[in-house]
């Protein structure tokens, strides 16, 4: 799943609807910002849709990158008790992300590797 389809997914558990078809992703970000919610949403999409805010996300101006990344940065530290220490910042953010899709690939590969040992996949 890209960023964009993340914000949508996170969109759509909010609010309980599509978002508008022409609704530029800046503007979604900021509603989901505005009514956080990460029962609602999930921790593993709230974590993800958080990454594509702050490091993915175009926005308008530099007022409204500030406001929308600034909270999503303090949002963000729920999830990645490494930055509750540290003032976080886009680029140990930008890393953080990066290890998290890493472990969640390594997740996948480990999970593969004991259903096909266990029969319950089979390799041709």
């Amino acid at each position: 799943m890209n960023g964009q389809l993340k914000i949508v997914a996170a969109y759509k558990k909010l609010f309980d609807k599509e978002p508008e078809s022409n609704a530029e992703q800046w503007r979604l970000a900021r509603e989901i910002i505005t009514k956080w919610d990460v029962p609602k949403i999930g921790e593993e999409l709230a974590l993800e849709t958080l990454f594509e805010i702050i490091n993915h996300t175009n926005f308008p101006d530099d007022e409204t990158t500030r406001k929308i990344v600034g909270k999503a940065e303090d949002l963000i530290s729920e999830f990645l008790p490494e930055m509750s220490e540290h003032d976080p910042h886009m680029s140990v953010i930008e890393f953080l992300e990066g290890e998290h899709y890493k472990k969640k690939e390594l997740d996948k590969e480990k999970e593969f590797g004991e259903l096909s040992k266990e029969g319950k996949i089979k390799l041709s």
